[in-house]
């Protein structure tokens, strides 16, 4: 009789209980995971660098040296006057806008045309000139594409060259 009482005690609550171990099964199965896609996420750390070439091309050194800023730059000047002139924080991030008042040393320039001074130009990074107070510094210097909108309103010609060093002279 307990037997009897126990099976039909059983078959109710599994009758009953269907949805609900259903859903128990289901949140289970979802709830456990085999931990691929965790493999997936991490990148591997190998010991042996297959393809440098391809990486240094990616990824090239924090700084140029002296030869390759000269090299990429249009205008190279040797200048102990510079003046920060403004910065803003605008849509475009970080800009700083400097002027170089005279120059010691025209050492290189791409263009044909005569470059007048005070020459101003725009930075993305806060260049440190502090350090040089009345010590001739080195300006590298990359031209604004036509385009820009800063060279049509604000009349800029020239932007620091993109990783180039604050060196002295």
């Amino acid at each position: 009789m307990f037997n009897n009482a126990l099976s039909s005690c059983i078959t109710i609550l599994c009758k009953a209980s269907k949805p609900f171990l259903f859903c128990g099964i289901l949140v289970f199965g979802f709830g456990c995971n085999s931990g691929n896609d965790r493999l997936q996420q991490k990148p591997v750390d190998n010991k042996y660098q297959l393809f440098t070439e391809e990486h240094t091309a990616q990824h090239p050194a924090a700084r140029l040296n002296k030869e390759e800023a000269i090299q990429r730059s249009a205008v190279v000047v040797l200048t102990t006057s510079i003046v920060t002139i403004d910065s803003t924080d605008g849509r475009g991030g970080l800009q700083y806008l400097y002027q170089v008042n005279q120059a010691e040393t025209m050492l290189k320039s791409d263009t044909a045309t005569i470059i007048k001074f005070p020459l101003r130009f725009i930075a993305t990074e806060r260049l440190d000139f502090s350090a040089y107070k009345n010590k001739p510094v080195y300006i590298f210097l990359d031209t604004l594409s036509p385009k820009s909108v800063l060279r049509q309103s604000a009349n800029l010609k020239y932007r620091w060259l993109k990783k180039a060093p604050v060196l002295k002279g």
